[in-house]
């Protein structure tokens, strides 16, 4: 671990994100010098109208990329350049570090066996180039970290996704509905994709790893987990349009932990519950 100079600060860019006020709270928790930039008023943050202002630091944390992939996908190449243009500018103001947060969707989903960060990436579609082209642009110098993030879940989490669908579901005690209930994937809890984040700011650590639990669910697996918690066993699990193919996305995590240290505390059904007993109390 580097030792913290007097001016040193890390600098978290879409600081008003999911992952961004969870890093934000654990920063200040750890008591780090820290600056929180985000395009909307949030408390103690520094407010920007475009990412570019942001103010020079030791370590940069770059977030600020939209992280729902069809309004990405949907924009084409003009975000795609957008995106690239602002974290050029960003690497132009000569940070010490900087942690660019990826994806492990750039592994694809064709096989069931765990990707490591060695293994090919798929470029097919807007939010892929841009994740590829970001890594790029980082590691050109090698003081930089690439995370490749699995599925982030976790309280104030978008309700735009599998895990969100289901808990809503909870509640009426009739039949669970999914778009398909098959897709495996690797779910970290939001908190430990956070203190990995701050490990890496406080290191030497560079390169690509991989951020994710090891462990493949299906979605009829986190279900079927959630209805467990709530007492409702054996629910009715609809999957009204299922794909005609496999899909899997597991993150290899062992030179992460390997090299670093660092491995996640909470299992899924550990989140799952805490994130249930959390809503359940509102």
């Amino acid at each position: 671990m580097m030792s913290i100079a007097p001016n040193f600060k890390i600098v978290v860019t879409g600081a008003s994100g999911f992952l961004g006020q969870v890093l934000g709270r654990l920063l200040l928790e750890k008591k780090i010098p820290h600056i929180l930039v985000s395009r909307r008023v949030i408390p103690g943050g520094h407010q920007v109208s475009d990412y570019t202002e942001t103010p020079v630091g030791a370590v940069l944390v770059h977030l600020a990329e939209d992280s729902h992939i069809a309004r990405v996908n949907d924009q084409g190449v003009n975000y795609e350049m957008r995106a690239l243009q602002t974290l050029n500018e960003l690497i132009k103001k000569g940070y010490k570090k900087i942690i660019y947060a990826s994806s492990g969707a750039l592994y694809g989903d064709l096989t069931s066996v765990p990707h490591s960060v060695g293994d090919e990436v798929v470029t097919n579609t807007t939010y892929l180039r841009v994740k590829r082209g970001a890594e790029k642009l980082v590691l050109e110098n090698n003081q930089n970290v690439v995370v490749r993030l699995g599925n982030i879940y976790g309280p104030g989490m978008s309700q735009e996704n599998v895990i969100s669908t289901i808990f809503e579901q909870l509640r009426d005690h009739g039949e669970i509905r999914v778009r398909d209930d098959r897709p495996r994937r690797d779910f970290l809890w939001v908190e430990d994709a956070a203190e990995a984040i701050v490990k890496f700011a406080l290191s030497s650590f560079s390169g690509v790893f991989n951020l994710g639990s090891g462990i493949g669910f299906s979605v009829r697996d986190v279900a079927q987990m959630a209805s467990e918690i709530v007492g409702r066993n054996s629910p009715q699990i609809i999957a009204y349009e299922p794909a005609q193919r496999e899909s899997n996305l597991i993150l290899d995590i062992s030179q992460t932990s390997a090299e670093t240290g660092w491995s996640p505390k909470t299992s899924l059904r550990e989140g799952l519950e805490r994130m249930l007993k959390e809503k359940m109390c509102k």
